[in-house]
């Protein structure tokens, strides 16, 4: 394991988790809207 490695992996679920705690609330909003 390299410290390149361990910061990717950091910065992926930092920005990645966000983005898709955001689509998944889009989609909800999205289903509940007729």
């Amino acid at each position: 394991m390299t410290l390149k490695r361990i910061r990717s992996q950091w910065f992926h679920m930092l920005v990645l988790l966000p983005i898709n705690g955001l689509i998944r609330s889009n989609m909800g909003y999205g289903k509940r809207t007729p």
